[in-house]
């Protein structure tokens, strides 16, 4: 069967129809996308369970698997990686459930895609007894966005290596094991409008790269920081809600040159430890923090927190009701100034 679809608007496409109880092309996902020609195609499958005993593998380059949401099951009995795609280009995975209860094995993921270009994973289900969601490895211009992750993922979205340009928006996410989102490779990732809540680490973690835009996201109740960046540079953290995590709101250490902003950070330090801040910076310079709310949090609202802080400019922040302090500044040529301290 040949068809036009969405994405692949202007092309004539191959179509494959997957069904479980027998009533279209193939009954195993591997067996349509195997049948697809080199130039790709589009797999249907319909709604049932689809038990894999090996990682269905995308073969080639411009494909498109499409299920019925929710009632498009794909799982295992094993601890292996569900669905994987090596050195490919344009793949789309939309409205699929992914059940890894079988995987405990922390490097696993529900979707493993390497050195592919051009990824959308959209409308998708999340979960797995230890497993990753999504894992982007050397990924460029990849898209995640409108997807579920539920508990027992170690991590719901990871991405590493020289990935680059990727979207992660809308996705709503609560109690991964470690990171709701971890980004430990590859510049220019935007992380847009997504809801994190009740990871065992942070909610957003980056790590080693630049030039991130961090906007619009909901982290709560995370026990660690609802935002975490270490050695990240020339970046944006704005219009985020950080509420009642168990460490900082929001967490620098060792950044340079970012842009924090319109932020509202509250109630962190949620033990009442008074360790933790609305935002501390450790060893990080020349930072901007400007227009934000910081209140309620257990120790300070704004904690620049040692003299390796240099040339740091907080202002134009309300920082009010913080336990032990508004602003404490112990950096070298922090200027504060017009903050509303009451």
């Amino acid at each position: 069967m040949v068809m036009g679809l969405g994405s692949f608007s202007g092309q004539s496409v191959a179509t494959k129809i997957v069904a479980a109880d027998g009533s279209g092309d193939f009954t195993t996902i591997q067996a349509a996308l195997d049948d697809l020609p080199s130039t790709g195609g589009v797999v249907y499958v319909k709604e049932g369970n689809y038990t894999i005993t090996a990682a269905i593998s995308i073969p080639n380059s411009s494909v498109a698997i499409i299920g019925a949401g929710a009632a498009t099951v794909i799982t295992s009995t094993s601890d292996i990686n569900l669905l994987t795609a090596t050195s490919k280009n344009d793949v789309m995975l939309d409205s699929l459930q992914f059940s890894g209860s079988s995987m405990t094995t922390v490097t696993n993921a529900c979707v493993s895609l390497d050195t592919c270009t051009r990824l959308h994973v959209t409308r998708c289900t999340f979960s797995s007894a230890g497993g990753i969601g999504v894992l982007i490895n050397a990924g460029v211009n990849a898209e995640v966005s409108f997807c579920i992750f539920t508990s027992g993922l170690d991590k719901a979205i990871s991405i590493t290596g020289s990935s680059g340009g990727s979207i992660i928006a809308n996705n709503l996410i609560s109690q991964a094991t470690t990171d709701g989102i971890s980004i430990t490779g590859g510049a220019g990732q935007v992380i847009n409008a997504n809801r994190i809540i009740s990871c065992g680490n942070s909610g957003i973690f980056i790590s080693g790269i630049s030039e991130q835009a961090i906007v619009g996201n909901v982290c709560n109740s995370n026990t660690q920081s609802g935002i975490e960046l270490s050695l990240v540079n020339d970046s944006v953290v704005s219009d985020n809600v950080c509420n009642s995590n168990t460490q900082h709101g929001i967490s620098f250490t060792t950044c340079l040159r970012n842009v924090v902003s319109g932020n509202a950070s509250s109630e962190n330090d949620s033990a009442a430890s008074a360790s933790y801040d609305g935002i501390f910076l450790n060893a990080s310079d020349r930072n901007v923090i400007n227009g934000n709310q910081f209140w309620a949090n257990g120790r300070y609202g704004v904690n620049v927190s040692n003299a390796t802080c240099d040339v740091n400019l907080v202002s134009d922040n309300h920082v009010f009701a913080n336990t032990t302090g508004q602003i404490n500044n112990v950096g070298t040529g922090t200027v504060t100034a017009d903050n509303v301290t009451t």
